[in-house]
């Protein structure tokens, strides 16, 4: 078929590696540069009932949930600190987290990606680590987030 763009080449595509994460606590901006995996992820919470005269179950949407993960090298006990916080005064401080997607090699076809996660907890962290074999000790952190914004979206690929 002649003029159909071909879709997905490789200037099209992000390199993993390309792009940054900030942390913002209270009001201290934290670059996250000990961060080797980032992943947020919304779901949403199906409600399955039945109806009279269908024989399979009807699903509708009732809320979202939004969760993330991430892998960080074992070094900085900034998120630690929340966790000593939440102890001594029963108060755990949200926080938001950016995460921004920018491949030079594909930023003129594509453009960027920026994400704001709002109002962020840590669910769950380590507090100290030691291990014989390993040669860079890594932690994963895992939370949750109320509110999410894109600030800057990718462009949208042309249709065929």
């Amino acid at each position: 078929m002649q003029g159909i763009k071909t879709l997905n080449l490789t200037n099209e595509t992000v390199a993993g590696s390309q792009g940054a994460v900030f942390c913002e606590i209270g009001s201290r901006r934290y670059v996250m540069a000990n961060l080797t995996k980032f992943k947020a992820k919304f779901k949403v919470n199906i409600t399955k009932k039945g109806v009279l005269g269908k024989s399979g179950k009807q699903a509708k949407p009732g809320g979202w949930e939004g969760s993330w993960e991430a892998t960080v090298y074992y070094n900085q006990s900034t998120m630690r600190a929340l966790a000593e916080e939440y102890k001594n005064t029963g108060v755990l401080p949200p926080f938001n987290i950016q995460t921004i997607n920018e491949d030079q090699s594909s930023v003129k076809t594509i453009g960027r990606q920026s994400v704001i996660f709002k109002d962020c907890i840590s669910e769950e962290m380590i507090i100290s680590m030691l291990d014989v074999d390993a040669e860079i000790l890594e932690e994963d952190l895992s939370g949750t987030f109320n509110d999410f914004d894109f600030p800057e979206k990718f462009k949208d690929l042309p249709s065929a």
